[in-house]
């Protein structure tokens, strides 16, 4: 069985620019939602194996958050520089490389092509683009690797985003 929770990058700044778009940092919205999210999933007590993330500033300060609620060590970060700006396509096949003594990862990127992969690994998903911060957790009972993973495996556990807790940041 594997696992992957895709989570798009928390909101980023666009007010500086001098900064490219890969470049650009999260704003006080997103540090708080990252540290918010982070949190209600480290409550969850699942097991995390590793933390892929695009190497883009925004997607890695995410990630971040994340190792830190998860204790995570720091070798349990890895940047993909091939996330930022890649086709569904290429999704897809960055995470059927991914080492398969590892089961539950997460995936941080950027839309839209993060809210196309999770369309393609899952048909129960109803949300059409993940807000900042979502958090889509896909199971794969069926896969003992994660070159299993294909079109429509997956099944659907669970979507998170900051907006549904506003109340409570």
């Amino acid at each position: 069985m594997k696992n992957i929770l895709l989570i798009r990058h928390a909101k980023s700044d666009w007010n500086n620019e001098n900064l490219t778009d890969f470049e650009r940092p999260l704003n006080a919205r997103g540090f708080r939602d990252a540290e918010f999210m982070s949190s209600r999933l480290a409550n969850k007590g699942l097991h995390i194996d590793c933390i892929i993330s695009s190497s883009a500033v925004r997607a890695l300060t995410t990630a971040q958050f994340f190792a830190q609620a998860l204790s995570m060590d720091k070798n349990s970060l890895i940047q993909h520089r091939f996330l930022y700006g890649a086709s569904e396509s290429q999704y897809v096949e960055i995470i059927q490389e991914f080492d398969d003594s590892l089961h539950d990862i997460i995936l941080i990127a950027h839309n839209p092509s993060i809210s196309n992969v999770a369309h393609i690994l899952c048909s129960q998903l109803e949300l059409e683009s993940m807000p900042t911060c979502c958090m889509i957790h896909i199971h794969f009972p069926l896969a003992k690797s994660w070159k299993d993973i294909q079109q429509h495996t997956g099944q659907l556990v669970s979507i998170e985003y900051p907006k549904l807790y506003t109340h409570n940041i």
